[in-house]
């Protein structure tokens, strides 16, 4: 095998009427009439730096005898080196020929960039250095284009939210059966999760603000896993989950009753606005899985599931709940907590006015960094929404669906970081401030 040239690491070598690449780094040789495979597993030269030994070869050593013929010889089966320049410092990186397959991409930044490397790494030989900023480009590149692919997707987004609102969403569902149910629609991103914890068996607290649709949430997941649901609010007696027997001797059958019988999801909702005392009753129902009814003992169905809501974690009244009672941490102990926020698609689906959803959230944010007593809930968006459809005016509307009780010195307090469109328009002459 004859050696036509010498790159150092790199040798240009002629076996008969066949070219090959050699790299001494690790002895692969590269045979250049069959796409320069190699003749190891694995081993492979980038694009960029084949390009740029055929540049090099062809700009500093075409006058050697040899290598003319070498060029002559790729020109017949490639077409040529004359549009593989790279690295070349002598092309304009700002003409048409170069950005047109690099649109999108600030190349003189790059090629600042590149030109800072070469200066770091100037102590590496040519062909080393070579590999090192092409790697170092190729990334950048690759950085520029998820960027690129991100603008475009948030672009995308926006028009769909713009003319169509919130989309339909696609979920897919495990049944105990196992069977897989499919279903379309808007609801709040803890549904899944939710319904992992009901066919799990584990009782479940849902914290969250007032009007975030855990009721809503609650009756869905029952209803894709199967299951009946049944519904109690804040017990303040213990007959309220017990049942009584009437003045005829007739028990009188509740919620729970009927759930830990007959099987179904009990949802508990306000658990922090019930007394205590009355629910330790489910502490031995939801650890023993059985119970004294008045009417006799009743083991838990095999389908009996619990979830329960409240707007604090249990540990009594804050600025906003002030009705919250501490709740027994023998109670609490039974239940994993999972927060239940405001979801915005949900917000959306149920106030599709844009300028309306972001006046809302914008008033609510200020509430909240404030830490005031009031609440802007997806509930009090809705309403909004169904009386702006009626036709009422906004600052009725602002005053009756949203501010509510809100006085006039806290919305001065907070007039000037809201959202800036119509509404706040209208909500500033209506407080005259």
């Amino acid at each position: 095998m004859e050696k036509i040239l010498d790159l150092g690491e790199i040798q240009l070598l002629l076996d008969g009427s066949k070219y090959f690449i050699k790299r001494d780094g690790d002895e692969v040789l590269f045979d250049l009439s069959d796409n320069w495979r190699s003749n190891k597993k694995n081993k492979y030269m980038t694009d960029a730096t084949k390009k740029h030994l055929l540049q090099m070869i062809e700009r500093n050593h075409s006058h050697r005898t040899g290598v003319q013929d070498f060029i002559s010889w790729y020109n017949n089966i490639y077409g040529g080196t004359e549009n593989v320049r790279l690295f070349d410092d002598t092309v304009d990186t700002t003409s048409n020929s170069t950005n047109k397959n690099t649109s999108n991409v600030d190349m003189t930044q790059t090629n600042a960039l590149l030109e800072e490397l070469r200066n770091e790494i100037k102590a590496q030989n040519n062909f080393v250095q070579t590999n090192i900023l092409e790697v170092l480009a190729d990334k950048m590149l690759q950085v520029k284009a998820d960027e690129v692919a991100q603008r475009l997707t948030t672009s995308i987004d926006n028009y769909i939210a713009e003319n169509y609102g919130t989309l339909p969403q696609k979920y897919e569902f495990k049944l105990p059966d196992g069977t897989i149910k499919t279903d379309t629609g808007i609801y709040h991103k803890e549904l899944p999760n939710i319904m992992k914890f009901i066919q799990a068996d584990i009782p479940l607290l849902l914290c969250g603000p007032a009007g975030s649709g855990k009721n809503f949430t609650l009756e869905k997941a029952a209803e894709n896993l199967g299951l009946d649901f049944y519904f109690t609010n804040a017990v303040t007696q213990e007959y309220k989950l017990t049942g009584f027997i009437d003045a005829h001797g007739n028990y009188q059958e509740t919620q729970f009753y009927k759930a830990f019988k007959n099987g179904g999801v009990f949802f508990l909702d306000e658990m922090d606005a019930s007394v205590p005392e009355a629910l330790i009753i489910l502490n031995a129902a939801i650890a023993n899985r059985y119970f004294d009814f008045p009417n006799g003992r009743v083991t838990a169905h095999e389908n009996f599931r619990i979830v329960a809501a409240a707007n604090t974690y249990g540990t009594g009244s804050d600025i906003i709940y002030v009705g919250r009672n501490v709740l027994d941490g023998a109670t609490l102990d039974r239940f994993a907590v999972l927060e239940f926020n405001y979801d915005e698609n949900v917000e959306k689906d149920k106030c599709p006015d844009e300028e309306l959803y972001r006046f809302c959230t914008s008033l609510r944010y200020e509430i909240n960094k404030r830490q005031l007593r009031y609440t802007v809930s997806v509930r009090a968006m809705q309403n909004a929404y169904k009386m702006l459809q009626m036709g009422f005016d906004k600052q009725y509307i602002i005053k009756t669906a949203i501010t509510k009780s809100m006085t006039k010195d806290d919305i001065n307090s907070i007039k000037s970081d809201l959202w800036c469109n119509e509404w706040s328009d209208e909500l500033k002459k209506l407080y005259n401030v």
